[in-house]
């Protein structure tokens, strides 16, 4: 049996910092002074800790028979692991969201209010992240972050001052909320469609999730369609692609209709999921949204983005007059005999990506008008000024570094 160098100096170790020193494979350090419940724990493993000691330093160890990290270096590396894992890097708005997410982890929060409910879909909600964790430290791709940076970076700041009800810890892959303190918010804000807010938001997150993981799922199939395609009329792979690309169409669509429910009931516009065609639940939005939520800045992004023509570019992928006729790229002979490059799914990833954007950024406006009618109905007392001032400064030095007039935008 042959041993590698690198596998004994490996087992060597382990067996030194497992036994020898008799330290746990990690630490849990908490995200911010308070550890509380609904705050975030960081799991930072003691191998690349170790690693990082000079040969004098680790010589030095063993000869005292003793070890611990310094705790300086275990906080910073807890920095690196959550920043890459959880709030990424600038394009993801993920400097910024780490700052105000540590910023609110000062507060003492209370959620008291929760519902079993409530608790049972946190719950829920927090094992699908965790799927979707551990698919990415498997296998992750750049092309499956969102970037919205890029895309709308005046909506991404909207998460500055929502985060004093409405906390959002990433836009990397989806929206990725803290549902426990957001739910709590409309408990105790005694919203009169509380129940129904709540599932609904719920749902759409659950979906974002969904089609985040759906995402990962595909893009694992692509790269294994063009590594073994080459002289093949069609591979398992193939079909598995576009039943996964079929799925994402159905959640897409899905998120857009809950996301308009979830408006409605907001300002206690009721019934609107009962209205069969989407120009009547227009309509009725219309008549029904008041006026302060119609001049926000970003409304019109919202709006644009829900209309009914936005919808049947949708429906017509998958469920339109082209698919039925078996003209639309979701189809098998949209791919039989055909390269990866010839074929339709690095289009269809694109355009499903795009949409998947769109969507998520119409569920932060909508979550952004939320946060509004929160504050009128908990508007914030004297002991919370000191956390409302650093969020401005925040606010402020983000808007002096995008270059970006802030008008029609109300930092708290």
């Amino acid at each position: 049996m042959i041993f590698s160098h690198t596998n004994l100096k490996q087992k060597f170790t382990k067996l030194l910092l497992y036994k020898y020193f008799n330290l746990g494979k990690d630490y849990l350090v908490p995200f911010g002074p308070n550890n509380q419940l609904g705050s975030i724990m960081i799991s930072v493993p003691v191998l690349p800790l170790w690693s990082r000691l000079s040969n004098r330093e680790k010589i030095k160890a063993i000869l005292k028979s003793k070890w611990l990290p310094e705790n300086e270096v275990v906080l910073q590396m807890a920095e690196e692991i959550i920043i890459r894992d959880i709030f990424g890097t600038k394009e993801d708005f993920g400097d910024i969201l780490y700052k105000i997410n540590l910023l609110n982890n000062h507060r003492v929060w209370n959620f008291d209010k929760l519902s079993l409910k409530d608790k049972e879909k946190i719950k829920a909600l927090q094992g699908l992240r965790i799927a979707s964790g551990i698919k990415h430290r498997d296998v992750t791709s750049d092309y499956l972050r969102l970037k919205l940076l890029s895309y709308e970076p005046l909506i991404c700041t909207l998460t500055i001052p929502m985060i004093f009800h409405i906390p959002v810890i990433s836009i990397r892959f989806y929206l990725e909320l803290q549902e426990n303190y957001i739910f709590n918010s409309i408990r105790l804000s005694g919203h009169p469609l509380a129940d129904d807010i709540i599932d609904y938001l719920y749902e759409t997150e659950s979906i974002q999730i969904k089609v985040a993981m759906s995402f990962h799922n595909l893009i694992i199939l692509i790269d294994e369609i063009k590594n073994s395609k080459k002289d093949s009329q069609l591979l398992l792979e193939e079909i598995d692609a576009m039943s996964i690309c079929d799925g994402i169409v159905n959640y897409l669509k899905a998120s857009i209709e809950k996301t308009m429910i979830l408006l409605a009931l907001i300002f206690e516009i009721k019934g609107l999921g009962d209205l069969r065609t989407h120009s009547q639940k227009l309509n009725k939005l219309e008549k029904g949204l008041p006026e302060k939520a119609k001049n926000q800045f970003y409304f019109e992004f919202l709006w644009q983005q829900i209309q009914s023509v936005r919808l049947e570019q949708l429906n017509n992928i998958r469920s339109g007059i082209n698919h039925k006729k078996g003209n639309s790229k979701l189809q098998v002979h949209s791919f039989v005999g055909k390269t990866m490059e010839d074929g339709p799914f690095l289009v269809m990833f694109q355009d499903l990506m795009e949409q998947h954007r769109k969507n998520t950024l119409i569920l932060l406006a909508t979550l952004a008008l939320m946060a509004d009618d929160l504050m009128f109905r908990l508007p914030f007392d004297e002991d919370n000024q000191p956390f409302i001032d650093e969020l401005y400064k925040i606010g402020k030095t983000v808007f002096e570094e995008l270059k970006l007039k802030n008008e029609g935008l109300e930092i708290i």
